[in-house]
């Protein structure tokens, strides 16, 4: 049988460290990391390939993460994608925004302590059953 084609994860994340973990964690899981553009549209290589999902920093400094967030969940492309955010749980402004959304946020130490786990259930909730 064909292997399926490694799918891209979306890596919506400036931060050095969080991004280099995420972006090994992805490659050993043979997904394809796309790291996005943060001085562009940051959602259209999204768009373009949606691939297995999206992985959001909500206080990330490079975007506005929440005006991010609003796109996503009213695109009806990027809505149905796996989306796994994080963000401290000092940060109680954007953590009322994203619930609002209805997006359900990641504390960053649990995401931080559990990057592997976290990303390989993101990126199988797309494979079929």
């Amino acid at each position: 049988s064909a292997m399926p084609s490694p799918l891209i994860l979306h890596v919506l994340i400036s931060e050095d460290f969080f991004q280099e973990r995420v972006v090994a964690t992805t490659l050993a899981l043979d997904e394809v990391p796309q790291v996005a553009q943060f001085d562009g549209d940051i959602l259209s290589a999204v768009r373009a390939e949606p691939g297995s999902g999206i992985v959001l920093d909500l206080e990330d400094e490079q975007f506005d993460s929440i005006e991010i967030l609003k796109q996503i969940v009213k695109d009806e492309i990027l809505a149905p994608l796996p989306l796994l955010t994080f963000c401290s749980p000092e940060c109680e402004e954007t953590l009322q925004k994203a619930a609002a959304l209805g997006v359900v946020v990641t504390p960053r130490s649990t995401f931080a302590s559990n990057i592997v786990g976290m990303i390989k259930a993101l990126v199988q909730s797309e494979d079929p059953a």
